[in-house]
């Protein structure tokens, strides 16, 4: 009786967290819950029927196993909480896990670059993960044009405008902030475009409308 109240504990929360945008749980103890249920079930197809998933899907989830301990608590802590992110970082040895891992967890770069960093680091495989991502950033166009907004006749506030920007995005993430016959344009790293969007995500606005504040404060 225990364990059948223990099995459908399991199977409600592997459909809680594959249902819903934001997971109740962590991976890894969603990995947990699957692995029970596979156990008790025989084998994954009869989870995946049971729960209205693939098997492929289940398995993407389990590659939360093949994490190293350190990678594990970012997973647990929910640092990382990408499967996509998860599955690719388990498929290299725990030293580049954890180094990659680093990366993604500071921001510093994209769940898509994780993907592509993981090939070149497959195929690289003598080369560091220090190595590898140093190479990875210097192949890729880091420049991103976020924005192109008109000023006012008498805006003369470039420097604090740029001091602004800087204190948003970080200096070493502005590639350029450019002025010319009114019109000022903006491009940033793709961290830099990040912490812009997350920016205006918290002021519960638009790009647009977040920089035109920005000038507006300056020009008074």
């Amino acid at each position: 009786m225990e364990r059948d109240k223990k099995l459908k504990k399991a199977i409600a929360l592997i459909i809680a967290c594959t249902r819903r945008i934001k997971r109740p749980k962590d991976i890894v103890t969603l990995t947990k819950s699957i692995s029970y249920a596979e156990k008790r079930m025989g084998d994954l197809e009869a989870v995946a029927k049971a729960v209205g998933l693939s098997v492929r899907q289940l398995k993407d989830f389990q590659t939360a196993q093949k994490l190293c301990a350190e990678v594990k608590t970012l997973v647990k802590n929910r640092v990382v909480d990408s499967v996509d992110v998860v599955k690719n970082i388990s498929r290299l040895p725990p030293e580049k896990q954890k180094t990659l891992a680093m990366n993604f967890a500071d921001g510093k770069i994209t769940s898509k670059d994780v993907r592509i960093i993981t090939t070149f680091a497959k195929k690289f495989s003598g080369r560091s993960m220090e190595r590898v991502i140093r190479d990875y950033e210097k192949s890729r166009d880091v420049r991103l044009y976020v924005a192109q907004f008109q000023l006012p006749a008498s805006f003369n506030k470039q420097v604090g405008l740029r001091k602004r920007f800087e204190k948003i995005v970080g200096n070493n993430e502005i590639k350029k902030l450019q002025f010319e016959d009114g019109v000022a344009v903006l491009e940033v790293t793709a961290l830099g475009h990040k912490k812009l969007r997350e920016a205006v995500r918290k002021q519960q606005t638009t790009l647009r409308k977040f920089v035109t504040s920005i000038v507006e404060k300056l020009s008074d």
